[in-house]
């Protein structure tokens, strides 16, 4: 155990500052020597013992200074100036430099480095902590330490010991973990020195087979467990309703044994799962027994107050969801929610993994007569023609599939071209023409399935328009839900609407979480339905910019909710507005209405029959679509655009008459508004009226 006479050995004597930069016995110099050489992230990991024998590879020799830059680093440190070239420089100077090197080190430790360290091989973890997956073998997985607590890893905090500014930075970081949060510093750093120990997989030093540590599965991600190397039946017992404990072996014997590697139990099955430096403590995702609060059922769509609301009772878990717009809670001072979600195993996002278990199956629900080879041809085909899209586009094209609704997608490809031979290739002869003819115009609930699926897989990336990163998970559940308000509406007092946005704050808040197979087949069906539904609402954006947010109280409607969670979520300033204004009225079924298109068409279709693929494109997603423009319109419309907006005159008519244009909405006719001049194919170029 550290003391003030175990430090005595340092010539600074026995101060605080001495026991947080060592935290243990031993002296500081010999902690330095623990330092291991700089490696390549990719070429090697700390934490992965399948690589720990290979060699380490430098990152790169570090840059030479220029002149300048010496003479301004011994300026600012008062070095005495060195001969360029000599060799005899003195020791002390060298000294010196090496001192002063060291001190402008540990001056500045990046965030990031600091949470690199915070895996349980440095922080260990107590019964009752929830563990969150962090490399792509347990990436995503959670799970509950039910027994025996887990230990760090006296190498790992030597490592980081030996950096004492990094070591600093540390123990400050434990802080942020509730077991740690009571402690001063240096009491963290001698409950480390106390408790760590030299075992690499969890469990106690004489543990091999993993006997001695017991876990709920709580989720899979998509780490190894949720994988096609795991049976399904043990996948059914791991996300049985009521999660069992489960010993570490038996996790383990799931797992197919790994011949090639040394880190295996005596029974010869894969242990990586549970190395510790491959998990983390989450906080963010606080599964919680019970909660006394606002709570929303993620799988109806349903908000619920007052009463103590019970996790196990409907086979579900119960998140708690910090920072929300509670009533009575100030602008400061935000208070958490809870959302109920379906236990279950997650769904596998990867494209054609959906097409099996989502996009076939929910086509033969509504068209039984379909071949499906030839429907799984069709979306392959669409596939291949969207893997081009980035995020952004597949979200325009969702919103344009539903608000301009049309029986089939055509224009794939245009009319003088044929589908290459790489896509015909794996067809047969025969059915290469039929193909062909069935992938010149698709049903548009196929290509709006395909969309959605491609969407919600996509991984994360920057917004700029809210400005953090967003899951792909996030922007389809996001987008479907304004789609609701701003392009169709739905007939359940905003059960749809709720369900959506709570997934997409899952999503947003638990980077962990994946919706179960059935809660993802409800949302596809809430896609279908917006784009079947010929209704729309009405709704004034300046008048619900004038509405204050709303806050999750007592008599907060499902619709108020929603809106409640967007503000959270973020979003354009039109949209919230938006959905306030919908949300103000007490039955939005009077907002409800059409422009009286069931009277223009003899099978009352409230859209229009063919809809080109091009159409989802707008500046949302292309924002250089302006230069396609003829540029003498270019410069008339856009002669008043305000400053730093060139083409906001062009954009807005874009909007209003092509992009925006809503056969429920607005009367129009197909030939009548195909033929107006900034609609046409060739009003890119050609247009100058």
């Amino acid at each position: 155990m550290a003391t003030s006479s175990s430090c005595s050995d340092h010539d600074r004597g026995s101060s605080e500052d001495d026991l947080l930069i060592a935290g243990r016995p031993a002296a500081a110099s010999a902690k330095r020597k623990m330092l291991l050489p700089a490696t390549t992230e990719d070429s090697f990991s700390e934490d992965d013992p399948s690589t720990r024998k290979k060699a380490r590879k430098p990152l790169g020799k570090k840059t030479k200074p220029t002149t300048v830059q010496t003479a301004l680093r011994r300026k600012k440190r008062k070095l005495p100036p060195a001969t360029e070239g000599s060799e005899d420089e003195s020791k002390s100077s060298k000294e010196n430099r090496a001192a002063a090197a060291s001190m402008e080190e540990a001056e500045f430790v990046s965030g990031t480095r600091v949470l690199e360290y915070m895996r349980v091989a440095y922080t260990g973890a107590r019964i009752g902590d929830l563990l969150e997956g962090t490399n792509p073998v347990t990436k995503g997985a959670l799970m509950r330490v039910c027994q025996s607590n887990i230990l760090p890893m006296k190498r790992k905090l030597n490592k980081i010991r030996a950096e004492p500014a990094l070591w600093r930075a540390f123990l400050r970081q434990l802080g942020t973990l509730a077991f740690f949060a009571n402690m001063t510093e240096v009491e963290r750093g001698i409950w480390l020195a106390e408790h760590e120990q030299g075992k690499e997989r969890m469990g106690s030093e004489d543990d091999e087979d993993l006997n001695s540590v017991r876990f709920q599965i709580l989720g899979l991600g998509s780490s190894v467990l949720a994988s096609d190397v795991i049976s399904p039946s043990d996948v059914d017992q791991l996300m049985e309703d009521n999660p069992r404990e489960w010993q570490g072996v038996d996790v383990a014997r799931m797992i197919p044994a790994n011949n090639e590697s040394n880190s295996s139990t005596e029974g010869g099955r894969h242990t990586l799962f549970f190395i510790k430096g491959w998990w983390k403590i989450s906080t963010d995702a606080q599964i919680i027994p019970s909660f006394e609060g606002p709570t929303i059922d993620l799988a109806r769509g349903a908000l619920s107050l007052g009463n103590a609301v019970e996790a196990a009772a409907a086979s579900t878990q119960l998140f708690r969801i910090e920072g929300l717009n509670v009533e009575g809670a100030s602008e400061e001072d935000r208070l958490p929610i809870a959302v109920r979600v379906p236990i279950g195993a997650p769904v596998v996002t990867k494209f054609d993994s959906l097409i099996d278990s989502h996009i076939l199956p929910l086509w033969c629900s509504f068209d039984e007569s379909s071949r499906v080879e030839l429907v799984r041809a069709q979306v392959q085909f669409v596939q291949r023609q969207l893997n081009r899209y980035a995020a952004s586009a597949l979200k325009s094209l969702l919103q344009k599939l539903i608000r301009f609704p049309s029986r089939q997608v055509t224009e794939f490809f245009p009319k003088a071209l044929q589908m290459t031979d790489g896509q015909l290739m794996e067809l047969e002869e025969e059915r290469k023409k039929e193909t062909l003819a069935a992938c010149r115009a698709i049903d548009t609930r196929l290509v709006l399935l395909v969309t959605s699926c491609m969407l919600l897989g996509k991984p994360m990336s920057f917004n700029p328009d809210i400005g953090r990163q967003v899951s792909g998970l996030e922007s389809f559940l996001k987008r479907l839900a304004i789609i609701l308000f701003e392009d169709s509406s739905f007939d359940d007092e905003g059960a749809s609407a709720l369900s959506l946005m709570a997934g997409a704050l899952m999503a947003q808040r638990v980077r962990s979480w994946r919706p179960t197979s059935a809660l993802l087949s409800q949302w596809l069906r809430t896609a279908l339905q917006a784009w079947a539904t010929p209704l729309c609402f009405r709704y004034d954006i300046e008048a619900g910019a004038a509405i204050e947010p709303y806050a999750i109280g007592l008599n907060t409607t499902a619709i108020q909710a929603t809106s409640a969670l967007l503000d959270a979520l973020k979003s354009f300033p039109g949209d919230l507005a938006m959905v306030r204004f919908i949300a103000s009225k007490p039955d939005v079924a009077v907002l409800r209405f059409n422009a009286g298109v069931a009277g223009r068409n003899r099978d009352a279709w409230h859209g229009f029959q063919n809809l080109p693929i091009y159409h989802a494109w707008d500046q949302h997603c292309a924002a250089n679509i302006g230069y396609f423009f003829d540029p003498q319109l270019v410069r008339r419309l856009c002669a008043t655009s305000p400053p730093g907006k060139p083409f906001s005159a062009l954009f807005e008519r874009l909007f209003k008459e092509v992009t925006g244009a809503n056969p429920r909405r607005t009367v129009l006719e197909q030939e009548t508004f195909e033929a107006l001049p900034f609609v046409a194919p060739h009003a890119l170029h050609n247009v100058a009226s």
